[in-house]
């Protein structure tokens, strides 16, 4: 594969890629915080002092979300980390010549894509429960 080719797939399909899946988070995030406090809205008066069974439920799914929300990037993290790491090692041991020789391997986000779908099943998962609970 060329420089070129290289090139035109890192600005046009991976910057595109970070970029949606930055901004896909952060909205998920405000999302997930809103559902959250719906639900410290909907709990049962305070002499009950607990919460109904669909708000459990809204909540269990949010914390799905979030600690995969949190392993999505801790694992992207570690990764990005190791293969800069080796990078830097070989470049030192005058294994790598060109800038070429640098790329991103496909199986570096196989898990933070695998949480980052699952998250979005949790925070579905809440959002029909929030719909579900406000519109009895």
């Amino acid at each position: 594969m060329s420089d070129k080719i290289k090139e035109k797939i890192t600005t046009e399909i991976w910057n595109v890629y970070d970029s949606n899946t930055k901004t896909l988070s952060m909205v998920c995030r405000r999302l997930a915080f809103a559902e959250g406090g719906i639900c410290w809205i909907l709990k049962y008066p305070i002499n009950q002092s607990c919460f109904s069974s669909d708000v459990y439920t809204i909540l269990q799914y949010l914390i799905g979300f979030f600690c995969c929300d949190v392993l999505q990037y801790f694992f992207a993290y570690i990764t990005y980390w190791i293969v800069g790491k080796y990078y830097e090692r070989e470049y030192e041991h005058e294994k790598i010549k060109e800038d070429a020789e640098i790329s991103r391997k496909p199986w570096m986000n196989y898990i933070p894509n695998f949480l980052f779908r699952i998250k979005i099943f949790f925070l579905f998962m809440a959002s029909y429960y929030v719909v579900k609970v406000l519109f009895k």
